[in-house]
């Protein structure tokens, strides 16, 4: 229903008429139509969560490129370009990814910024092809999953001789 028909238009007896149940049931849920929103968009972000948690254990963590082909195709597979508004009308935040950082082994602050990155990517495409798309992720995530040299502060350098003057 909030698929075809504008949300801010959309109220809980519609849903209980179209439910075929009675308003108070519906009411038992959800408090008003900003409950029912909030629930609806929780539920599309776990859809999207768990749609690219299983591209990335099918796709192995590994490889940057294989990764960004599966993440961006499952965006891709839900449709997500075409729901762009959906997506712009998510609140701050709206977005966590907790089961695509359990399948990459990875802090879910760092897998956030990544989900965020395929959702963006897969959005600014346009007619991108999917191959084209994760090409441009691949750089990101390949800079993002090489670790970074470790600097030990503690250990002398040639900079480290007293100035003489």
């Amino acid at each position: 229903m909030l698929a075809t028909t504008d949300p801010t238009k959309v109220t809980l007896q519609h849903l209980a008429d179209a439910a075929g149940v009675s308003r108070p049931l519906v009411y038992a849920y959800f408090q008003d139509r900003a409950g029912l929103l909030a629930a609806v968009d929780q539920r599309r972000a776990a859809t999207v969560d768990q749609a690219l948690a299983d591209a990335a254990a099918g796709a192995g963590a590994g490889d940057p490129c294989s990764l960004a082909t599966a993440l961006v195709a499952a965006a891709d597979e839900l449709g997500l370009r075409a729901r762009a508004p959906f997506i712009a009308d998510m609140p701050d935040g709206g977005f966590r990814f907790p089961k695509l950082a359990e399948a990459l082994g990875l802090d879910p602050a760092h897998v956030d910024l990544v989900g965020g990155m395929v959702l963006g990517a897969v959005l600014a495409a346009g007619d991108q092809s999917v191959d084209e798309v994760a090409a441009t992720l691949a750089t990101v995530l390949r800079s993002l999953m090489t670790p970074s040299p470790s600097i030990d502060l503690r250990s002398s350098s040639p900079t480290d001789a007293p100035i003489r003057r």
